[in-house]
């Protein structure tokens, strides 16, 4: 039947003003359109799965080739539309595994979005958002899983973003400025590698305006909450030892 189907495509596909599905069966269209999805061919396999979704929306593997369709249009990059598909999917429910596959879908899209540290992190905290649901909604699947390690990286990266600006206040001695954020990065993000940094880094700005009773207060935190960091051995070093 492909083959049917790829001849006949192929013949009006010359014809500007006939539709390349004209005449193709729901079951044609759909099999079009999964043989360009095993090739990536993702453009066309966008267009044969829109195709049979708007013309035939009751067919008895809509729900899958809509999943094929979002996945298609992450596949090519266009990864809002990815969302839109997999939201789709979320907002009718079900209780096949295409439900969790689509949330981790929409985490995956908004991470795909995600900018380096330096840029604007909207579409990071989406991503955060969609990937907590994840861990939350469909916990012990493998999808929750790989969320789970989707949000590590993710809160790494926000806290990477405070702490860099937290940095540049330090280094333009704006240190009220740069307390704030590097207490954010204590504050939202204590199970990063940034934490302790950032715990250090209070304590010397502190150090620097004098404020040795705020300083040795982030020292003693940084020695109880953080022990073995490096950073934490070198203020050890510095301060006289923990005790």
């Amino acid at each position: 039947m492909r083959r049917t189907v790829f001849l006949f495509l192929a013949a009006v596909g010359g014809c500007a003003s006939t539709s390349p599905f004209q005449g193709l069966t729901p079951d044609q269209i759909y099999a079009y359109a999964d043989e360009k999805y095993a090739e990536e061919e993702w453009q066309d396999a966008i267009a044969g799965y829109e195709r049979l979704l708007a013309t035939t929306p009751g067919y008895a593997n809509a729900r899958e080739a809509r999943f094929k369709l979002a996945t298609s249009f992450y596949r090519k990059g266009e990864h809002l539309s990815a969302v839109s598909e997999f939201v789709r999917i979320l907002n009718r429910g079900g209780g096949d595994t295409l439900v969790a596959r689509s949330a981790l879908g929409v985490c995956n899209s908004y991470t795909a979005r995600s900018p380096i540290p330096a840029r604007d992190q909207t579409y990071t905290r989406q991503a955060l958002t969609s990937c907590d649901e994840v861990v939350r909604d469909y916990g012990g699947t493998p999808e929750a899983d790989s969320a789970g390690t989707i949000v590590v990286r993710l809160t790494e990266k926000l806290a990477t973003k405070d702490l860099n600006t937290a940095e540049w206040y330090m280094k333009r001695s704006l240190i009220d400025s740069a307390i704030n954020y590097f207490q954010d990065v204590v504050d939202s993000y204590p199970q990063t590698r940034q934490a302790p940094i950032a715990l250090r880094r209070i304590y010397e700005a502190y150090t620097i305006i004098g404020y040795d009773d705020l300083a040795e207060q982030a020292r003693e935190q940084l020695l109880r909450d953080y022990p073995e960091s490096e950073a934490a051995k070198g203020v050890a070093v510095n301060g006289g030892g923990s005790g």
